[in-house]
């Protein structure tokens, strides 16, 4: 698992839309395998929230409780770090499986692979960051045959067509 910090502002977005949202004093970094301080899982599926009617400011009452109890030690930090759980080998797999990727490699945040085009006769090396969901392509110096598996689902269905039934 995967941390990445975030501000107060995203981790309201976050846990009004659902989803979870650790906490831990501003010197602490959020681990499982820290003996000592364990990051504080905030979700409204823990904490009984199920719509804003009934309690608006449920996220901020809990931060305040989690400082009130938790962040008055010069030791650990006086105020809450908030941080978000990324599985980029998920996040990855569903990217490759959304846009019909073979072959692709993961290292950090960042999902590379790489599209061969016979027309153009130019092979792509692509860089899919994961977190913004952004794609740089960048040609390469060779053109390799070998990735004409990694073309775009859209493709095949075109080429497919074109093969089982040509121009009449």
């Amino acid at each position: 698992m995967d941390f990445k910090k975030i501000n107060k502002t995203m981790a309201r977005k976050i846990f009004d839309n659902g989803g979870t949202v650790y906490l831990v004093p501003c010197k602490v970094y959020p681990s499982y395998d820290n003996m000592w301080v364990q990051p504080f899982e905030l979700s409204k599926q823990n904490h009984g929230v199920e719509s804003e009617d009934i309690c608006p400011t449920a996220f901020d009452s809990i931060v305040n409780s989690f400082e009130y109890y938790n962040c008055q030690h010069n030791e650990l930090g006086t105020y809450t770090s908030f941080y978000h759980c990324y599985d980029f080998e998920s996040l990855g797999l569903q990217w490759a499986e959304k846009y019909g990727i073979v072959e692709y490699s993961i290292k950090g945040f960042e999902l590379t692979y790489k599209d061969s085009y016979p027309t153009e006769r130019t092979t792509y090396k692509a860089v899919v960051n994961l977190m913004t969901n952004k794609e740089t392509r960048t040609p390469m110096t060779r053109y390799y045959k070998h990735f004409l598996v990694n073309l775009w689902k859209d493709v095949y269905i075109s080429l497919s067509v074109l093969y089982f039934y040509p121009l009449l």
